[in-house]
């Protein structure tokens, strides 16, 4: 139930989100390398898989601005259209999902998806991606999971 690309998606997020705490970074490009080593670490297989951004970049955003139990980050508040241009558009999914969640803690991956694209074209006059690459998907598994505050 919580497994994103065949790995416990929990155990990633702590696994990078402990790596970036001890290395008391905060810099992307970190965390796209202890996301990457996270993965091979509890048995991922696929390079692909590993570095595929959209999950990347929504776990960082949902890091960054303190959303993970657990981390030692504090929580920010930003608007959809800042979390797009300073951060990603997958980070801007993936705080509107939880946005959403929190509203409907009862939707399922599909209508978490619709409606964060409802809610993303009409925050920032953008046209949405067409499917979930993995970022909304993180979001729901760790929401399920109890792991967003």
């Amino acid at each position: 139930m919580y497994t994103l690309y065949k790995i416990d998606a929990r155990e990633w997020i702590n696994g990078t989100t402990e790596k970036m705490e001890n290395s008391e970074t905060e810099d992307p490009l970190e965390w796209n390398r202890f996301w990457e080593e996270t993965y091979f670490e509890l048995g991922g297989k696929s390079a692909c898989s590993a570095c595929k951004g959209c999950p990347k970049k929504a776990g960082y955003t949902l890091w960054y601005l303190g959303r993970i139990k657990g981390s030692n980050r504090e929580r920010v508040e930003m608007s959809i259209d800042e979390v797009k241009n300073q951060l990603s558009r997958n980070g801007a999914y993936a705080i509107l999902g939880q946005e959403i969640l929190s509203n409907s803690p009862n939707l399922n991956k599909s209508d978490l998806f619709r409606r964060i694209q409802i809610e993303y074209r009409r925050r920032t006059n953008d046209e949405p991606a067409k499917s979930d690459q993995g970022g909304p998907t993180l979001t729901w598994i760790l929401f399920k999971a109890g792991m967003l505050k």
